[in-house]
């Protein structure tokens, strides 16, 4: 059973010793399905309960399998009985964790209903894969960015913490709204797409709606935002200020789309927004060259590409740096 080998890393995790390969193993597989979070979850809860798996009951393993065959053993000779697909997933991971945690009295509790668990994700890159939420949303993690969410979708909104920058795509459920909490304000929808971003130095909050209606309400206040499709709308928070524009950056959801938009911009502007997307720094030593409008669109270019397409364009060098950065030397306005 392949959920085995993730149940382990899972055990690994939650006694401090994941190695960060592993981490990394563990993180994809979370993110690859509703039904691996719910492994999580229960793993987690198993854990929880058992107090960190010190036991302080005395272990019989062969009367904890044969509980759990016995109740495999009739769900599947039920006659005339649909069985939903959770609960044979249940059984199959309850066995496992009797095979890791070993004792009965983890097993009683680990048969018990679900309570809500905490999922926490991070990373050093932007995520080019979803993270698969419960209820069928999907969250795309830019680099830098902290999210926490429920694995169980109980209550009457599906909420979620960010620290950082995401973009989401929500799955519609008109009964429970869905909330991106931040440090400074939160972010209602419903059901739509957008990207939610909490400035480093906790200054502002950006929202970029892609589709679907979206509301923007400063923490604590009752003036709030309503945005729509291809409007942004931004919470200074020092100012205590909401200001909504219907003409947002190009290049402003370039690291999730991984597409760079240059409609004669200026040097300057166009290296912050490519040193952004690729996690690179790239600077020039000629000072004329700053303000060199460029137009031209790079659309899930590597790097390399869009530096030997500067180089064209300006008739610059390119010089990398020791420290891993960039340098464009001489080269002109066109």
């Amino acid at each position: 059973m392949k959920e085995d080998l993730y149940i382990s890393l899972l055990q690994k995790e939650l006694s401090g010793g994941l190695a960060p390969e592993e981490r990394a193993s563990l993180d994809s597989w979370l993110a690859g399905s509703p039904e691996h979070l719910r492994i999580a979850q229960s793993v987690r809860k198993a854990w929880e309960l058992s107090g960190g798996f010190k036991q302080d009951v005395e272990l019989d393993m062969e009367a904890d399998f044969e509980k759990i065959r016995r109740r495999i053993a009739q769900v599947e000779k039920a006659p005339a009985r649909v069985v939903p697909l959770h609960i044979r997933w249940a059984l199959r991971v309850a066995a496992a964790i009797v095979l890791l945690l070993m004792g009965p009295y983890l097993v009683k509790k680990f048969l018990q209903p679900d309570v809500p668990s905490e999922v926490v994700l991070t990373g050093d890159q932007p995520r080019s894969e979803a993270v698969a939420l419960v209820d069928g949303s999907r969250v795309f993690l830019n680099a830098n960015s902290r999210l926490t969410y429920f694995v169980a979708a109980g209550g009457k909104e599906r909420r979620v913490k960010l620290e950082g920058e995401a973009f989401f795509d929500v799955a519609r459920d008109e009964s429970k709204p869905f909330v991106v909490e931040t440090p400074s304000g939160e972010v209602t929808v419903l059901g739509t797409s957008f990207s939610v971003q909490e400035r480093p130095d906790g200054t502002s909050i950006e929202v970029e709606v892609a589709s679907g209606k979206v509301k923007l309400q400063p923490k604590g206040g009752s003036s709030h935002l309503i945005l729509v499709k291809n409007e942004k709308g931004i919470f200074y928070k020092q100012e205590n200020k909401l200001e909504k524009t219907d003409d947002p950056g190009l290049n402003d959801l370039a690291w999730h789309t991984r597409r760079l938009n240059f409609q004669n911009t200026s040097l300057k502007d166009a290296l912050a927004a490519i040193n952004r997307l690729y996690q690179v720094e790239v600077k020039t030593n000629n000072p004329a060259t700053e303000n060199c409008p460029l137009t031209v669109t790079f659309d899930q270019k590597n790097l390399d590409t869009v530096l030997a397409t500067l180089q064209a364009l300006l008739g610059a060098q390119l010089e990398k740096q020791a420290d891993g950065s960039y340098l464009l030397t001489g080269g002109r306005c066109e």
